[in-house]
């Protein structure tokens, strides 16, 4: 397989999903967009389905390479959760909500096995963030680390659902941070508040 060729198809694509949604594109559309033969789109995607499926996969890819990244910088618990909330924001500001709304809808099985491939991965960052953030003293100690794992993964996925947060209403960069301080202070010592006061200075 012509792997630079997937590349910029993938990357084309993600630029056409993003402004037009994933409805309405069709195969002719991208390749038209790259200034390619459909015949030539062919040698490297089968069809539509495997296009937004790879598509998605290479945007999640990218997100996680960047958080893994910021990872290796061993920063406090704190000041980690809010260098990624800046990682993901940058991601997804771009995108029109209601893109993800077409995806969930028109492409089910695709978005679950996304969702899948992310969850396990996100709980684990998120507990071994939570236990970090104990031993550190600056997360209460009395946390049920899977439990609060679980309930801020559910909730950070549905700050994107159009459903209960609709674009008009809700700036995505905004009620995400929104979101992140009040679960910050959920789970924070007494130490752990007087930092993030200090750090919320920075962001």
């Amino acid at each position: 397989m012509n792997e630079d060729l997937l590349n910029r198809v993938l990357e084309k694509s993600r630029e056409v999903f993003m402004k037009y949604g994933v409805k309405s594109v069709t195969m002719d559309d991208i390749s038209k967009e790259l200034g390619i033969s459909k015949k030539t789109l062919y040698t490297v995607i089968k069809d539509k389905n495997e296009l937004i499926e790879k598509t998605s996969i290479s945007i999640s890819d990218g997100i996680f390479s960047t958080i893994g990244e910021l990872l290796t910088r061993k920063l406090d618990p704190i000041s980690e959760l809010l260098e990624i909330e800046n990682v993901v924001c940058d991601s997804i500001t771009n995108f029109d909500p209601s893109v993800i709304h077409q995806f969930q809808k028109y492409y089910p099985a695709i978005h679950k096995k996304l969702y899948n491939r992310q969850k396990s991965a996100i709980i684990e960052m998120i507990k071994d963030n939570i236990k970090r953030g104990i031993n550190d003293g600056l997360y209460r100690g009395d946390i049920d680390v899977n439990f609060i794992a679980h309930l801020d993964y559910s909730t950070s996925h549905n700050l994107i659902n159009p459903d209960f947060f609709p674009s008009e209403e809700f700036e995505i960069r905004k009620i995400k941070h929104e979101y992140l301080i009040y679960h910050l202070r959920g789970i924070s010592s007494y130490k752990g508040l007087s930092f993030i006061e200090s750090k919320l200075t920075d962001y």
